[in-house]
C-alpha cells in the first residue's frame, strides 16, 4: 500500500504515465509456464487506498469490494493477463475478473 505520491511516482517512473494509479502490477515471470519450482513469486501489486476509497465513492461503491476488484484485476496482470493490448484480450481479462469476483462474492 502506497500514499499518492508514491504511486505517482511509481507510475511515471515505471510506466511513463503521468497520473496516480489506484492499483500497479509487477509481473515478475513473461509467461507463468516458464516456472519450474514448486512455488513461484508471480510479482508485486501495488495499491494506493486513497485512490482506490475517491474511486468507490465516485461509483457508489464500498471500499472494500472496490479493493477486491482492483486486488483480482492486478493478480491478473500478474498471470500475464492485459486488457490494454488488444480489444479481444480486454474481453478476456475483463470477463475472466468479473467471474472471479462473482465466485469470491458467493462465499463471502
Amino acid at each position: 500500500m502506497v500514499s499518492k505520491d508514491v504511486s505517482l511516482s511509481i507510475n511515471k517512473s515505471y510506466r511513463t504515465k503521468d497520473y496516480v494509479a489506484d492499483v500497479i502490477s509487477f509481473a515478475y515471470l513473461d509467461d507463468i509456464s516458464d516456472r519450474n519450482e514448486e512455488f513461484v513469486d508471480l510479482g508485486e501489486i501495488v495499491l494506493c487506498p486513497e485512490v482506490i476509497d475517491e474511486r468507490a465513492r465516485e461509483i457508489g461503491n464500498d471500499f472494500d469490494s472496490e479493493m477486491r476488484f482492483l486486488l483480482i484485476h492486478g493478480l491478473l496482470h500478474l498471470l500475464s493477463y492485459d486488457h490494454e493490448r488488444s480489444a479481444e484480450d480486454e474481453k478476456i481479462m475483463y470477463g475472466l475478473q468479473n467471474d472471479l469476483l462473482k465466485k469470491y462474492e458467493e462465499r463471502l
